[in-house]
């Protein structure tokens, strides 16, 4: 527990709570930062990959006798220079480079390292390689039926599974309203600016120092090390800057592999980057989830039961895609006092691109469905949305019936903020024209106990430097969210120092502790209390060396402002003076301690998908309202409004970005972003046909934080940075609906989707 009692013997302003300027801005905005595109070793060589053009064929044979004959070029691999072991972040289903087959447009077949692009370009335009088609299937429903093209050799089903809690027959028997509906979301890029990138750099020793932008160093590294059959401690991973990730960037496609194998064979450094047209080929975008909906309602609105069969495109590989259906299946349901669940879910291979995490991690396709039949039974039973909101939803220290132990839990305040700031009841009582409103909800975790056995957890040094300055060292890493200044923000106001005194080390495994990294929206929540469990041990010493040297008892002592003070609030000895006494003595040492914490969450049985996957949840509830034009089925955003509780607000101006982005993405999800494929090849693959918003498609945006603690959390802190994105497609549907009548069950949401409704309503 982590209450928000002011720290003993710490006196000052607390920082938290205060909009200070990100660690990361000043390199960032003068060009300082070092991404990877910006490093360079001594005869780097740059690294191009072979893709297949084929979705589904197998290897013939691969000859790259003209490629090696290239002037410059260092290198070439194919997959007999691999140990042709299967990998993947959760089930171990994809080669390196293709052993025996391809299995999507974009699979990776060779690789090459030259001393320049255009030489890497010429040598990999001359592989040949020699395939034979196979039949091809892009359809998940189709791939689940007998006598479906196989991906692969145990059938196209990466996972199947089934949770019923209390009686669901029962409770739609107990029905005065059942609605039936089929929802279906998309592909959606990442789309960050800076594309997945590595540099590699073998040594003699055979160990390999890779710089990448990845989330998630430790989990990279190990991935890494079991893909080449190395030790993990041959491996040394550091996170340079990283131009955003929002779930793209934790090493689920084979890049960082490839460089690593080039690296070795070439005995030189070898940097292989993105291009756009790559990123849409192979990294690995949203899970598109296809969901049959069932619920019932009684006449007042409250929830009898609900039914969800969800069948999800994996792509050829699973990556991450299996755990984002999980939760796509079940998450939402913390949110409703329903008790009555069935679940049935499919991850399904086809011959299309892998996919995988993205900000939300399955929520925005629960969303999309979820949301929309609670909107549906509203229409039919004739009440508010709101109201039907309120009667549905769980409340604080309540349990969901998948075991989420809810504890702070301010939904209701979020549904009543909300709709107040985009003015519901005087625009409802206004009466239609065109006009509608709509409303959606969510949830999101603050970490999840998954990804590392038993443990989510965090733990951060933290040391007291000669100078005065705190200098926070861990493996976690910065992604351009601005964790790394909430952790000083809160180890300032643990310390009682100045928060610019305060620094964080940079990602590196061979020197920060092990981490887990940015995912689940873990970051300030479960960090930030390894953070203050280490300031708070490393402020005692401060006052125990302090006592020592000043010949004081430690109760008379406090610090301000990076400064020892006594009883009286008198100055008595800066911090650097007390750090230099430290370690300029007999038996003196450097102020320094360990800092960790575990969450008081539950790893779920993979069978039973029971137990509280999480500590802490966040909430939120979008209010919209939307103009529509019956000539052409265009739409206009008149107004928007969302209300959060993420608990204490570490940073205001950092919490409010992490909205406002998260908005836009979700505004992209919905109405603007849209992959393309013919015969699996993406026929969209740049900024110019897959189009994200631009600050011309922002609507107006009104966003509150509602008054929330967390027990749990550092000083009252819980997760902020995935929720925006959610409830931002079945908000906008909902308004279209109560608009003109015309319900969008597939995303994205276009005008010729609405026309098409109101001709089939005109019909």
């Amino acid at each position: 527990m982590n209450d928000e009692r002011p720290a003993a013997n710490a006196r000052g302003t607390s920082v938290v709570g205060q909009g200070v300027g990100r660690q990361d801005s000043i390199p960032k905005v003068t060009g300082s930062a070092q991404y990877v595109a910006d490093l360079n070793r001594p005869g780097t060589l740059e690294g191009r990959i072979l893709r297949s053009p084929y979705a589904h064929a197998r290897v013939v044979s691969i000859d790259v006798t003209a490629a090696m004959a290239v002037p410059g070029v260092y290198a070439v691999v194919t997959a007999d220079d691999t140990p042709k072991r299967k990998w993947g972040s959760t089930i171990p289903d994809q080669y390196i480079l293709a052993v025996d087959k391809v299995r999507y447009v974009g699979d990776e077949i060779a690789a090459v390292a030259a001393v320049s692009g255009d030489a890497a370009d010429e040598a990999i335009s001359l592989i040949d390689v020699e395939f034979d088609p196979l039949p091809t299937v892009f359809d998940p429903d189709v791939a689940l039926e007998s006598g479906a093209p196989q991906i692969h050799d145990d059938g196209n089903i990466a996972l199947h599974s089934a949770v019923v809690r209390g009686d669901p027959d029962a409770g739609f028997a107990a029905a005065d309203l059942v609605v039936e509906e089929r929802f279906a979301s998309h592909h959606q890029w990442h789309a960050a600016i800076e594309t997945i990138g590595c540099l590699a750099d073998p040594s003699p020793d055979r160990r390999l120092t890779i710089w990448l932008n990845t989330a998630t160093t430790y989990l990279a590294r190990q991935r890494i090390a079991w893909a080449l059959d190395l030790e993990e401690d041959d491996i040394r991973v550091i996170q340079p800057a990283v131009g955003g990730a929002f779930g793209g960037k934790s090493v689920d496609d084979n890049l960082v592999m490839i460089c690593a194998l080039l690296a070795r064979k070439a005995k030189r450094a070898v940097r292989i980057i993105n291009r756009r047209e790559d990123e849409f080929l192979a990294s690995r975008p949203r899970v598109p989830i296809r969901i049959e909906a069932k619920m019932g309602f009684r006449r007042d609105g409250t929830i009898t039961a609900k039914q969800l069969r969800l069948v999800s495109d994996k792509g050829a590989y699973a990556a991450k895609g299996t755990a984002v259906t999980v939760v796509a299946a079940l998450r939402h349901d913390l949110m409703y006092t329903n008790e009555n669940v069935r679940a049935e879910l499919f991850a399904v291979y086809t011959n299309k691109i892998p996919t995988g995490a993205f900000r939300g991690f399955g929520n925005p396709s629960a969303a999309w469905a979820v949301e929309q039949m609670m909107d549906i039974g509203a229409s039919r039973l004739g009440i508010d949305p709101r109201e039907m909101a309120f009667r549905n939803i769980i409340g604080p220290n309540q349990t969901s019936p998948h075991g989420h132990r809810v504890g702070s839990c301010e939904l209701a305040a979020c549904i009543k903020r909300a709709t107040e700031l985009i003015g519901w009841d005087a625009k409802t009582a206004r009466g239609k024209r065109d006009h509608g409103l709509g409303l959606a909800l969510s949830t999101h975790v603050s970490g999840q106990r998954r990804m590392a056995g038993d443990y989510d957890g965090a733990t951060v040094i933290i040391s007291l430097a000669r100078s005065g300055r705190v200098r926070i060292t861990c493996g976690e890493g910065e992604t351009g969210s601005g964790a790394m200044t909430a952790w000083c923000q809160l180890a300032a106001s643990a310390l009682g120092v100045p928060y610019e005194t305060v620094q964080v080390s940079q990602a590196d495994t061979a020197v920060g502790p092990f981490s887990l990294g940015s995912f689940a929206s873990r970051s300030t929540y479960i960090v930030g209390n390894a953070v203050l469990d280490g300031a708070r041990k490393l402020r005692d010493q401060v006052l125990e060396a302090a006592a020592a040297q000043l010949g004081c008892r430690y109760d008379q002592l406090g610090i301000a402002d990076g400064k020892i003070i006594g009883p009286d609030a008198e100055v008595l000895a800066s911090l650097g003076d007390i750090a230099r006494a430290a370690i300029h003595s007999r038996d003196g040492h450097e102020l320094i301690a360990v800092g960790s914490w575990d969450s008081p969450s539950e790893l779920q049985d993979p069978e039973r998908r029971y137990g509280n996957e999480s500590a802490a949840y966040d909430f939120t509830c979008h209010a919209v309202e939307v103009r529509v034009d019956r000539a052409t089925g265009a739409f206009s955003i008149l107004d928007y409004a969302a209300a959060t509780d993420a608990g204490t607000i570490i940073n205001p101006i950092g919490a409010t970005g992490q909205i406002e982005g998260g908005f836009a993405q979700g505004l992209g999800y919905a109405i603007t972003e849209s992959m393309e494929f013919a015969d699996g090849q993406p026929i969209n693959p740049n900024f110019s046909d897959y189009r994200i918003p631009s600050i011309a498609d922002m609507p107006p945006f009104k966003h509150e934080f509602v008054p929330s603690y967390e027990p749990t959390g550092p000083l009252g802190a819980k997760a902020v940075g995935e929720i925006a994105v959610d409830p931002v497609a079945p908000a906008i549907a909902n308004a279209i609906f109560d608009a003109v009548g015309v319900r969008i069950t597939s995303l994205p949401i276009t005008p010729e989707k609405v026309l098409r409704g109101l001709n089939e309503a005109d019909a």
